[in-house]
C-alpha cells in the first residue's frame, strides 16, 4: 500500500505524455465541446478546441517544480515510521466471541504525503510488535463480542484513553494511563454501530475547549465497528477516518494544518473504483477537532446513521434522509450508501475550502498562478489538497455515451465570467451575467450570480464564457449530470476525454438534462480565491408544468469574502427582504462561504422565532413525514448545504432572519423581512 500513490502517480503521469504524442482522433489530451455527440471521435475543428498539449516552450520555475524528479524524505534513523492503515483488517485475534487484542501508543514519523513530502514527529497506536499506524488499528467485531484489550503506553508522557467499554456508553468513561503503564480491561462490544476510541495527551490544548486534540497527539485513534449479529459486513465497504494536525494555538490560521483521510493527504488518497450500477457502503468518522461538511459530487448518498465515539443512531424512516452534503462535528461518525449510475471521474471531499486547498508545507509545490494553466494533470495533483477522496466509476457498457440530444432543440443559455470593480470596499469581484438565446449584453455583472432556473428533464445547454485574466472552471453542485461536465478539471472525464479547464477569453459548453426539481449551487471550482470573490449563484430546477414566481420564491445565499466576513446575497449589509402578510413563501437557503460550517438560521418576530415547515434537502425533497411545521431556530446549513422552507408570515411587521454559529464565533447578522398587509 506504500507504493500505490507513487504508483498512481507515474501512471498519471505516462498517460499525459503519451497523450502529448496521439493524434486528435484519439481525443487523449484535446477537450472540447460540442452538441454533435454521435461524431465525438472527429477531429475537433479550432473553434470547439478548449485546451490542448502545451508547445514545446521553455519552462518557468513551476513547470521545472513539476517535472523534476520528485525528492525523497527518508525516516530520520532512530526514528519509526509510521504506516498508513486503508482500514480493511481487522486487528486482534477473534475465536470463540472473544476478541483478543494488544496495543501500544508509541511516537513516530508520520508521511501524510508519502516520502515526497517531510514527516511530522506523532504519536500513535500499534498492535505490540507491529509497526505503527494511521488510523490505528481497526477493531471490527460482531454483535455480542467480548473485548479483551490491553493498551501500553510507551509515551513519555499520560495518555488519556477514550472508547475502550461497551456501547452504547457515557462521555465520562475515560482511563489515564501514566508512561510505561499498562491498562487491561473486558467488555461486551455492545450494541452495533460505527464508533472508534482515541486518546489525548495531557498537556494538549484544544480547540473551543472540545475533548479532541490537534497537535502531536492529534493522531491517536482507531476505527471501532460492531456489525449486527448474523449479518455479514461488505467485504467492499470502506471506512474513511478524517484527521488534523494544527500546531498553531491561533485557529483561524492553517498555515502548518495537515488534513488526511486515512493518514494520507490528496494527491495522496486512496483512489477507488466502483462499477456503475454497484451498491457503495461507507462508513466516515471524523476523528479531528473541526467540522467538515462532506460533498460527493454528481450523486446523493443516503445517510442511514449518524453517531460519535459513544453511541449510534440508526437511521429509522424518520430520519434517514438523502444528502449531497452531510455536516460531520468534531467526533461524529455516519454511515451511508449510494448508488453511481453514471460513469467517470468524481470526488468526495471536505466542503470547507480551507480544507482542500493545494498549499503544502511539507514539499515544494509550485504555486498556482504560475502552473500552466492548460497542464490538466497539474491541476490535479498540484491545484487541490487535502480532505479529497478520487473516484472512478468504471462504465456498465462499453458504448459509454456522454448526455445527447436527437432531434430535441436544447435550450441555450449562456454565462459570462467576469470581474466586478470596487465590488466591495476597493475589492475587485467575480461575477457572473446570464443571458439566453442571442442576447449580446455583458453588462451589469451580478455577485451572487443570477438565479438560473431550469425545467426538470428540459435539456438545455450552457455555455461558460470566461472573460477574468486567469483560468476557471465551474461545478454544477448536487446536479446529477455527466462526469466531463460537472466542473472538476482533470478529473473530470468522458472515456479518455478530460474536462478542461476554462481558459481566459475562452469557453466551454455544458450540457444537462437535470431529472430532479430542487435548490441547487453554480460556483467556481478553482480552490484560489475566486469563491471568496463572489464567483456563486444558485441554480432551481422546477417541474415543467409549475410556474416559477420570484415573488414567491426567495433565495437566500450565504457568501464569505477573504477577510471571513458573511454575506447575505452578496451584501455584508443585507438588504431588507420585502414579503406579504398570509402569502406562502418558498425559502431557498444556501451556504457556499468558504468555511463557515457551523452557520446557524433562525427567524424572529418580537425576539420570539415563528414557525416553518422544512420542504428538501440539497435538492431533494424531504418525504412527506418530515415535512413537520417546526419552531424556525438554530437551523444548521453548513458549507455546500441548501436547504427548503415553506414559510407564511401570519403578522404584519418586522421579522428577523438571524445568523448565528454553533460554537458562538461569529456575531449575529440580522437580515430584516418586511412584511406589509
Amino acid at each position: 500500500m506504500k507504493l500505490l500513490p507513487g504508483i498512481i502517480f507515474i501512471l498519471l503521469a505516462v498517460f499525459v505524455l503519451l497523450s502529448f504524442g496521439k493524434t486528435s482522433n484519439e481525443l487523449s489530451y484535446y477537450t472540447y465541446a460540442s452538441a454533435d455527440f454521435e461524431n465525438v471521435t472527429s477531429t475537433p475543428s479550432s473553434k470547439k478546441i478548449i485546451s490542448c498539449a502545451p508547445g514545446k516552450t521553455k519552462m518557468n520555475d513551476a513547470e521545472k517544480m513539476l517535472h523534476k524528479k520528485k525528492q525523497f524524505f527518508p525516516t530520520p534513523p532512530g526514528t519509526e515510521e509510521i504506516l498508513t492503515n486503508d482500514n480493511r483488517q481487522s486487528a486482534g485475534v477473534l475465536q470463540n466471541g472473544i476478541l483478543t487484542i494488544s496495543l501500544e501508543a508509541r511516537e513516530g514519523m508520520w508521511f501524510p504525503e508519502t516520502h515526497e513530502g517531510e514527516g511530522i514527529k506523532v504519536y500513535a497506536f500499534a498492535e505490540k510488535g507491529k509497526p505503527l499506524q494511521l488510523p490505528g488499528p481497526q477493531i471490527r467485531v460482531p454483535e455480542g463480542t467480548i473485548i479483551k484489550a490491553t493498551i501500553h503506553n510507551k509515551l513519555d508522557t499520560v495518555m488519556t484513553l477514550h472508547g475502550f467499554c461497551s456501547r452504547p456508553a457515557v462521555a465520562g468513561d475515560s482511563i489515564l494511563i501514566k508512561p510505561g503503564e499498562t491498562f487491561e480491561t473486558s467488555f461486551k462490544a455492545g450494541q452495533p454501530g460505527t464508533y472508534f476510541y482515541r486518546a489525548s495527551a495531557s498537556s494538549e490544548i484544544n480547540f473551543f475547549g472540545l475533548p479532541l486534540p490537534h497537535f502531536t497527539d492529534s493522531q491517536l485513534f482507531g476505527a471501532f465497528i460492531i456489525d449486527p449479529a448474523g449479518k455479514k459486513s461488505d467485504p467492499k465497504e470502506r471506512i474513511m477516518m478524517i484527521s488534523l494536525w494544527n500546531n498553531n494555538i491561533k485557529f483561524d490560521t492553517t498555515m502548518h494544518e495537515q488534513a488526511a483521510i486515512n493518514g494520507r493527504t490528496w494527491p495522496f488518497t486512496e483512489r477507488l473504483t466502483y462499477k456503475q450500477g454497484e451498491e457503495v457502503n461507507w462508513k466516515v468518522i471524523n476523528a479531528s477537532n473541526q467540522q467538515h461538511p462532506m460533498h460527493l459530487h454528481g450523486f446523493y448518498y443516503t445517510v442511514t446513521s449518524h453517531g460519535n465515539i459513544y453511541k449510534d443512531s440508526a437511521s429509522d424512516k424518520e430520519t434517514i434522509h438523502k444528502a449531497v452534503t452531510e455536516l460531520l462535528n468534531p467526533g461524529e461518525t455516519m454511515s451511508l450508501s449510494w448508488v453511481p449510475e453514471k460513469p467517470g471521474g468524481w470526488l468526495f471531499h471536505c466542503h470547507t475550502i480551507f480544507h482542500i486547498l493545494p498549499e503544502s508545507f511539507l514539499r515544494k509545490k509550485p504555486k498556482m498562478e504560475e502552473m500552466d494553466p492548460k497542464d490538466l494533470h497539474a491541476h490535479v495533483t498540484e491545484g487541490m489538497g487535502g480532505l479529497i477522496m478520487g473516484l472512478q466509476i468504471l462504465p456498465s457498457e462499453k458504448n459509454w455515451k456522454l448526455i445527447k440530444f436527437k432531434n430535441v432543440k436544447e435550450r441555450n443559455l449562456t454565462l459570462i465570467v467576469k470581474e466586478k470593480p470596487n465590488w466591495y470596499d476597493s475589492a475587485t469581484g467575480n461575477g457572473f451575467i446570464l443571458l439566453e438565446g442571442n442576447q449580446i449584453s455583458d453588462d451589469n455583472v451580478n455577485i451572487p450570480g443570477p438565479n438560473i432556473v431550469l425545467n426538470r428533464d428540459e435539456p438545455v445547454s450552457i455555455k461558460v464564457i470566461n472573460k477574468l485574466k486567469e483560468a476557471t472552471t465551474v461545478h454544477w453542485h448536487g446536479l446529477e449530470i455527466d462526469s466531463y461536465f460537472d466542473g472538476v478539471s482533470g478529473w473530470g472525464n468522458y472515456k479518455t476525454m478530460l474536462a478542461p479547464i476554462i481558459q481566459p477569453g475562452d469557453s466551454f459548453v455544458v450540457h444537462m438534462r437535470p431529472p430532479r426539481s430542487g435548490t441547487f449551487i453554480y460556483h467556481t471550482h478553482m480552490h484560489n480565491q475566486q469563491l471568496f470573490a463572489g464567483m456563486y449563484g444558485a441554480l432551481i430546477v422546477k417541474d415543467p408544468e409549475i410556474s416559477y414566481e420570484s415573488e414567491k420564491n426567495k433565495v437566500i445565499i450565504f457568501g464569505e469574502n477573504n477577510f471571513g466576513a458573511i454575506f447575505i446575497n452578496g451584501k455584508k449589509q443585507p438588504d431588507t427582504l420585502y414579503i406579504k402578510k398570509r402569502i406562502n413563501y418558498h425559502l431557498r437557503m444556501i451556504n457556499i462561504t468558504a468555511g463557515w460550517a457551523d452557520i446557524e438560521t433562525s427567524i424572529l418576530y418580537n425576539d420570539k422565532p415563528v414557525k416553518w415547515k422544512p420542504l428538501a434537502k440539497d435538492g431533494a425533497d424531504l418525504p412527506i413525514y418530515q415535512q413537520i411545521i417546526k419552531p424556525a431556530t438554530k437551523q444548521s446549513v453548513s458549507v455546500g448545504q441548501t436547504l427548503d422552507f415553506a414559510f407564511t408570515p401570519e403578522e404584519p411587521g418586522d421579522y428577523l432572519l438571524q445568523v448565528t454559529s454553533m460554537y458562538g464565533s461569529l456575531t449575529p447578522i440580522n437580515m430584516v423581512m418586511r412584511v406589509k398587509e
